[in-house]
């Protein structure tokens, strides 16, 4: 059997165009056979799961699936990994391994067990099979980092690292984490202010990067 999902306004759904009466509704529909995707839509070929069955929180931000199989669901109050049965949560807390923030942003699935977590904290590489995880942090020792490290996008440079934007600037890291460059379009200076710099990235067929931002 297939699984495929969609994520629409929160909800995640197997019907792209779905209406959505409810945000927070985690749905996960078994398709078993390409008739039924397109066939018309049938409540009984749903599976809704919600906090009670232990989802950390009802608010999802993003959706992607590792080659395993598993369904790592972001929220606003930590990340999400659904074997097909039970939820095993993970969420910030003193272990320095730990996501950087619960606010899960994006989720970026890489291939190769390998998925990016943005967080309104900082952003984490995380190894989907052994769990083994790198944060990645903008260097800020004032009050500033905690807005320097507001993540909205990244992508990855081969055999180099990870290029991310924040709401402050551009970043790019190495897979240890180490900072190997920055574009910092606003400081502490402009603490107060609002500040939405860096947001959507997009790699070219010729390899050039496009930011979006501003």
């Amino acid at each position: 059997m297939m699984v495929t999902t969609y994520l629409c306004e929160g909800r995640l759904s197997i019907r792209k165009f779905l209406p959505v009466m409810h945000i927070a509704v985690l749905v996960i529909c078994i398709v078993v056979s390409h008739q039924q995707v397109v066939a018309q839509y049938d409540e009984k070929e749903y599976v809704q799961l919600t906090t009670l069955d232990g989802l950390s929180d009802h608010r999802i931000t993003s959706v992607v699936q590792d080659e395993t199989g598993y369904i790592w669901i972001g929220t606003y109050e930590g990340l999400n990994r659904y074997d097909g049965l039970n939820f095993k949560k993970y969420l910030h807390n003193a272990d320095p391994s730990s996501i950087p923030n619960n606010f899960i942003e994006k989720l970026i699935y890489l291939g190769n067990d390998r998925m990016i977590i943005l967080t309104r904290g900082g952003m984490q590489i995380l190894n989907t099979r052994t769990n083994a995880a790198v944060n990645c942090m903008v260097p800020d020792s004032t009050s500033f980092g905690l807005y320097s490290n507001k993540y909205w996008d990244a992508i990855e440079i081969s055999h180099t690292g990870i290029f991310a934007s924040t709401i402050t600037g551009f970043y790019l890291f190495d897979y240890t984490g180490k900072i190997l460059w920055r574009y910092d379009n606003a400081t502490i200076k402009d603490k107060g202010k609002p500040l939405r710099y860096g947001r959507q990235l997009y790699t070219l067929a010729d390899g050039t990067i496009l930011c979006y931002y501003g």
